[in-house]
C-alpha cells in the first residue's frame, strides 16, 4: 500500500472509530493484485470478536427522507441507497467523507466490473456470468430511469458508479419493521466491516446483529 493509501485508512480508521466502531486484532490492508481487505495484528482465536459497529453508522433506507422517497417512487433499495451516496457527494462536504476515501476508485470497478466494460469484452464472458450481467444492466438501467426522472441533475456516470459502490459493499440487513422486503433489497452499508467483505472462496467468519457485542 502507498504512503499515501496508507495515509486515507489510517484517516478512515479513526473517524470510523471516533463514531463508536470497535476495532479489535486487525487493521486494514491493500493486497496486491487483490485490492482491499484485513491483516491481523495480534493473535487471533476462535470466536474473538474482531469487529463492533453501532446501528447508528450504517447506511440503510431508514436515512432517506420522505421528501427523497416520494420523488424516487417504487425504486429498490439498491437503487435508493445508490442516490443517496450520489446526491450526498454533490454536497460541498460528503457526509461519508472519510469512508469514501477508501471505497474502491471508479477506474478500479472499470478495470474489474463488466458492467462497465466496452461491449466487446462482455461477450467472452460465460453464459451464467453473462446472464448475471444481462440482469445488473436491467436493475442499473431501471434504478437510474426513476433516479433521472426525480433528480434531473444526477448524470448517470455518478449513479452507476455509487450503485456499484452499494452492489459491491453492502451487508445483509434487515431494518426494523421492513420484514417484508426481499432478500436482494435487505442492504446496508457497514462502515470497516467492509473490509471483511472480500474472500477468494467463501468463508465462515459469522456477522451477528446485536446492539452490543464486547471488543
Amino acid at each position: 500500500m502507498s504512503e499515501s493509501s496508507l495515509v486515507k485508512h489510517e484517516v478512515f480508521t479513526k473517524w470510523a472509530k471516533e463514531q463508536g466502531v470497535q476495532i479489535c486484532k486487525v487493521a486494514a490492508a491493500r493486497f496486491p493484485g487483490r485490492g482491499l481487505g484485513i491483516v491481523a495484528t495480534d493473535n487471533i482465536k476462535a470466536g474473538d470478536v474482531l469487529a463492533v459497529v453501532p446501528v447508528s453508522t450504517l447506511i440503510t433506507a431508514s436515512l432517506v427522507s420522505a421528501d427523497v422517497r416520494r420523488k424516487l417512487g417504487r425504486i429498490t433499495v439498491h437503487g435508493l441507497l445508490a442516490a443517496i451516496l450520489t446526491l450526498d457527494a454533490q454536497r460541498p462536504k460528503s457526509t461519508w467523507q472519510e469512508w469514501r476515501a477508501v471505497w474502491p476508485s471508479r477506474q478500479d470497478f472499470k478495470d474489474t466490473i463488466p458492467l462497465l466494460w466496452e461491449s466487446q469484452w462482455p461477450e467472452l464472458l460465460p453464459p451464467g456470468a453473462k446472464e448475471i450481467l444481462r440482469g445488473q444492466i436491467r436493475k442499473s438501467d431501471k434504478d437510474f430511469k426513476l433516479v433521472l426522472k426525480a433528480f434531473p441533475e444526477v448524470a448517470k456516470e455518478d449513479y452507476l458508479y455509487h450503485w456499484l459502490v452499494v452492489n459491491s459493499r453492502s451487508f445483509y440487513y434487515i431494518i426494523p419493521g421492513m420484514m417484508k422486503l426481499p432478500p436482494s433489497d435487505c442492504m446496508a452499508l457497514c462502515p470497516f466491516m467492509d473490509y471483511f467483505n472480500h474472500a477468494e472462496t467463501g468463508v465462515k467468519s459469522p456477522v451477528s446483529l446485536q446492539e452490543r457485542s464486547p471488543c
